[in-house]
């Protein structure tokens, strides 16, 4: 039976791209701050850098603290929100 996690990954590079639009857009005070749900900063974000992200915090023992549950994989159906606020 598959089940089901969530979080939302960002590059450091994407945080800067969103930071500087929302300093030009005015958004989440004028790019002072940027928050997502569940969010994970990676490097890089590829399938490459996301699978030992992934095996390196199953093994230390913290992807159950990053990761939301979503149920079982199966039940799981696509929403509108992203998760993400502060970018468009």
């Amino acid at each position: 039976m598959a089940s089901g996690g969530g979080a939302t990954f960002y590059s450091y590079e994407n945080i800067g791209t969103l930071t500087a639009k929302n300093q030009g857009t005015g958004e989440c005070l004028g790019g002072r701050y940027f928050w997502g749900s569940d969010m994970l900063l990676i490097e890089e974000i590829s399938r490459s850098s996301i699978e030992p992200v992934i095996a390196d915090m199953l093994a230390e023992g913290t992807f159950e603290r990053a990761f939301q549950y979503l149920g079982k994989a199966e039940a799981l159906e696509p929403e509108g929100d992203t998760g993400v606020h502060g970018r468009t």
